[in-house]
């Protein structure tokens, strides 16, 4: 079954604040696999069966953790919107197929090549590209051994000048990281 979070107060006995991802759902999937389709992002993950060895709660959604400044601020890579595969520790005995796509809107259509990027979890610094991944027209695909954060993205020069470098503009707006 799939339960989602659209408009819900939660309040728990010694917390001022409660981190919840509104807008996102989970789906329970067994052994015998299944489809998960965000919500919230255009995103999904087909799970064949023998993929997993005993039922999971998958989820597909925004990022909810904040992430490093090394990513927020990277200038090696062009990333529009970031998607959560969860839980992240995750890890499929056969790969598995996920589908991330980013709005077209505000994306230059010159002939920028576009790959699939992800962060092994929200404390990971530094993007990778998924190697063999199917990326066209904003939208990738790619069979995956584990969860993370996923998103389309755009290798282009860091501020050091590296294409596809992992250097970043800090709080005082000194290129740093990377090869600087």
């Amino acid at each position: 079954g799939q339960f989602c979070f659209e408009d819900v107060k939660i309040t728990v006995d010694g917390f001022s604040s409660v981190n919840l991802n509104i807008g996102s759902c989970a789906t329970i999937i067994g052994i015998d696999g299944g489809t998960v389709e965000s919500q919230s992002v255009d995103a999904g993950v087909n799970i064949p069966e023998g993929a997993l060895s005993s039922s999971e709660t998958i989820s597909i959604g925004e990022v909810a953790e904040r992430l490093p400044e090394a990513v927020d601020n990277i200038t090696g890579f062009d990333v529009e919107e970031v998607v959560a595969f969860t839980p992240y520790s995750l890890k499929f005995s056969v790969p598995v197929e996920i589908s991330v796509s980013t709005p077209s809107l505000g994306r230059s259509q010159e002939s920028n090549v576009e790959n699939l990027c992800m962060l092994e979890d929200s404390k990971d610094t530094s993007w990778e590209v998924v190697e063999g991944a199917d990326c066209s027209n904003g939208s990738c695909t790619a069979e995956i051994t584990s969860f993370g954060i996923y998103a389309v993205c755009t290798l282009v020069p860091d501020c050091y000048g590296d294409v596809g470098g992992a250097a970043y503009y800090d709080g005082c707006s000194n290129c740093v990281g990377g090869e600087t």
